[in-house]
């Protein structure tokens, strides 16, 4: 196999870079290049100060190390050098190495090398993106959990349960006269019906595992001048968008980044929903019905002092059926709309009201927002699934399911009941990368070079 080499820091001025080797020649390589008093490739596993030297030119003051394999993160040689991080200096570092042999590593390689040698499994090396792009601490410790193997063990665990199945399937087809005392449907069923509940599980706590990782869409919607932007303003805790008397002053969508207890939420601010005949505007608003449609939540904003129109009575029909918060704003000013006018649109604990000029009634807003995304906060017992590949193929694996035990219930044969469990085995294998050249080469092509 070729040695592969790469710049795994980022682009840009810094006080230092790494750049690492992975391959048989890495060890042959480094000891062209390095000069120093304790050779790296002698002294395995310890930094050593020393001089990147190509052709008696110093290119930079370097401590590096060797990594013997197999226990590396892709199982061969690596090497690592720690130079300044001026990108001309590393790049003058890393031109050598390639001189020497190695080759330009393509996009994701270290990863995909640890996931060919067997080091990692597809879950764990997604999860390695998943640390990389975390927006959060508690982004970063779920995915820290992935790259530990919570969702490779529980898979596992449930492919175990599935094979033992096929056996006996196997067993009750080939040979139907002898296997009648070792095969008991019951507790094939039971066995089934276990697979199905924690499947059901994972699907059901993906939700949270996303949001956790990607952040929740959260829309604010209302007519114009009802307070939107700066409600915005009020849970980013910054002035984002510009606040006027004026109707219409946002004319395209604002996104913001915020973090509630950890958990990341972009709010999307939008421009009123009204009718008009402004053609900068009409965009606008067609923009905000976009953010409406892919919103994962909606904030709702409602003025005190406006009675319900029969638009915004048709929007709150049209959105039964989605995550939604209904916000009276200038509470302060007093008025004539109550949260009677609303119940009949959403729950009591769906109805809240607040003064964001008074900054009244924020906090309970921030508390009703992670209570709507689903209890963010709730502790789970099974693992918080991100990737939407991952969570496909769960998917796929409970439909199988269902339709064994469909089968079953229905009193079939034994051999079309074995087909959807083996299909349900072979999408949970596909998890964790089995058999699924395709999709490797578009997990590893989302990584970073060097990574």
């Amino acid at each position: 196999m070729s040695t592969i080499a790469a710049i795994s820091t980022a682009a840009g001025v810094a006080a230092l870079g790494v750049i690492r080797l992975s391959g048989p020649l890495s060890g042959e390589i480094l000891s062209a290049l390095f000069q120093g008093p304790r050779s790296p490739v002698e002294n395995p596993r310890m930094l050593c100060y020393g001089h990147i030297v190509e052709k008696e030119q110093v290119l930079d003051e370097v401590m590096a190390v060797f990594l013997p394999a197999p226990h590396t993160f892709t199982t061969e040689d690596m090497a690592e050098i720690t130079t300044h991080g001026g990108r001309v200096v590393m790049e003058s570092v890393y031109a050598a190495i390639i001189k020497e042999g190695a080759r330009i590593a393509e996009r994701g390689e270290f990863s995909r090398r640890a996931f060919l040698n067997g080091r990692l499994d597809l879950t764990q090396a997604e999860a390695i993106l998943e640390i990389i792009e975390a927006r959060t601490r508690r982004g970063a410790s779920v995915a820290l959990s992935h790259l530990e193997g919570d969702t490779t063990r529980e898979v596992r665990r449930l492919r175990e349960e599935l094979l033992t199945v096929l056996a006996q399937f196997a067993l009750a087809i080939d040979y139907p006269d002898e296997s009648s005392d070792e095969v008991q449907s019951g507790d094939l069923e039971e066995t089934i019906k276990r697979v199905e509940k924690t499947l059901q599980e994972l699907i059901r706590n993906a939700h949270k595992g996303h949001a956790i990782a990607e952040g929740l869409r959260v829309a604010i919607l209302g007519r114009p001048n009802v307070g939107k932007s700066s409600l915005l303003n009020a849970l980013s805790r910054r002035s984002r968008s510009i606040v006027t008397n004026i109707p219409g002053t946002t004319r395209d969508t604002i996104e913001e980044m915020i973090q509630l207890s950890g958990f990341p939420l972009i709010l999307i601010d939008t421009a009123g929903l009204r009718e008009t005949d402004d053609p900068v505007e009409i965009l606008g608003v067609r923009r905000s019905r976009e953010a409406l449609e892919s919103a994962d939540m909606l904030l709702v904003l409602f003025s005190k002092e406006w009675v319900l129109e029969e638009e915004e009575k048709e929007l709150l029909e049209s959105i039964r059926d989605r995550s939604r918060l209904l916000i009276i704003n200038k509470t302060d000013l007093g008025g004539v709309l109550s949260r009677e006018d609303l119940l009949p649109f959403a729950s009591e604990e769906q109805v809240l009201e607040l003064s964001i000029t008074e900054k009244s009634g924020l906090e309970e807003l921030e508390k009703a927002i992670l209570r709507e995304a689903g209890d963010l906060e709730e502790e789970v017992h099974t693992p918080l699934i991100a990737s939407i590949r991952q969570k496909h193929e769960v998917e796929k694996a409970y439909h199988s399911v269902k339709e064994a035990l469909n089968a079953m219930a229905s009193s079939l044969p034994y051999d079309y009941v074995e087909v959807d469990v083996r299909g349900a085995y072979e999408a949970l294998g596909r998890v964790l990368g089995e058999g699924t050249a395709d999709i490797i080469d578009e997990v590893f092509g989302r990584f970073c070079v060097g990574k």
